[in-house]
């Protein structure tokens, strides 16, 4: 298939009308954006963006574009480039990248410049990823020292302060929300620093099912178990 005829495909999607789902008095139909060359309806954004800087002059045959988006429009400009034959650099979106970018510039120049980058986001959308050393550790971007013993199998050291815990007054919905956030089968219940008892899944189940009222149920209950 030429690249003419790929470009042809974008928005050229199927239409489907929903029948096996109450409707009221309409006929539903949904139009499959997903089917598009690129996988989204974002090829349409793409299409659109390069074909208006072709017809404004901005865009000669052989040029460059830089896309500031690694997501959907992001493959979708690389998409429409691709079949152009245009160039495409894929900058990014993230502050850190852009300043990158920014810099690397202004050192390349020869005579002075005013440069304006953005600051598009901040950390706060990242707090449970490259703030959390132990994320961090586990996609092995910080190596931990090695002991050359059983200690080197334990990610979540108590002696570092690590260990997942919960305390007696917590309730057993809190217990299931850090095992679910950590990705654990169990949690330990500490008191003055010290294990009184353990909550599973199983715990966490038995109660579920023997009272619905279960999870405002506190940790030093019967379901942590000793």
């Amino acid at each position: 298939m030429g690249a003419q005829q790929l470009l042809d495909l974008i928005g050229n999607t199927p239409l489907v009308e929903i029948t096996r789902i109450d409707a009221g008095a309409c006929r539903l139909f949904l139009k499959l954006e997903s089917q598009n060359p690129g996988g989204s309806i974002k090829d349409r954004i793409g299409r659109s963006m390069i074909g208006a800087a072709e017809r404004d002059g901005k865009l000669k045959p052989g040029g460059t574009l830089i896309e500031a988006t690694a997501g959907n429009t992001g493959l979708g400009v690389a998409l429409v480039a691709t079949l152009k034959g245009y160039k495409l650099i894929l900058a990014g979106s993230s502050s850190g990248t852009l300043l990158t970018a920014a810099l690397r510039y202004c050192r390349e120049q020869k005579t002075p410049k005013r440069v304006v980058s953005f600051v598009c986001d901040s950390g706060n959308k990242y707090l449970s990823k490259v703030f959390n050393d132990y994320w961090m550790i586990d996609q092995g971007f910080i190596k931990r020292e090695r002991d050359g013993d059983l200690r080197d199998l334990i990610t979540r050291r108590h002696d570092e302060q690590a260990t997942v815990t919960i305390g007696p007054d917590d309730k057993l919905m809190a217990a299931y929300a850090r095992m679910k956030l950590y990705d654990i089968s169990q949690i330990p219940v500490l008191e003055s620093g010290k294990v009184i008892g353990i909550v599973d899944e199983w715990d966490l189940l038995t109660a579920t099912r023997e009272s619905p009222g279960a999870s405002s149920t506190r940790c030093d209950g019967d379901d942590a178990a000793p």
